[in-house]
């Protein structure tokens, strides 16, 4: 797993996706097992559990530091020293 913020941003793409598909296609709340062993799912759940695993992974991207340095005008000397100027 890398640890980028392009990474967490595929992701984030992957989290929004389903929690989409939820909402175009709900699904019912079930229960499974007996007695003691009974375990119940709700949709709301699942949806919750997206829900805060996207708020996780967006703390995750604004922790990442961007640095992005674009060339405003690339230029060189004779002797090769580089003259261009940079936009940080």
């Amino acid at each position: 797993m890398s640890d980028t913020a392009d990474h967490y941003t595929l992701v984030l793409a992957q989290i929004d996706a389903k929690i989409s598909a939820l909402i175009e296609n709900p699904q019912v709340d079930y229960q499974v097992g007996g007695g003691n062993g009974t375990v119940k799912i709700t949709a709301s759940q699942k949806m919750d559990q997206l829900i805060r695993l996207r708020e996780m992974i967006m703390k995750r991207i604004t922790s990442k530091p961007e640095e992005v340095i674009e060339t405003l005008q690339t230029d060189m000397s004779v002797f090769g020293e580089d003259l261009s100027e940079y936009i940080p």
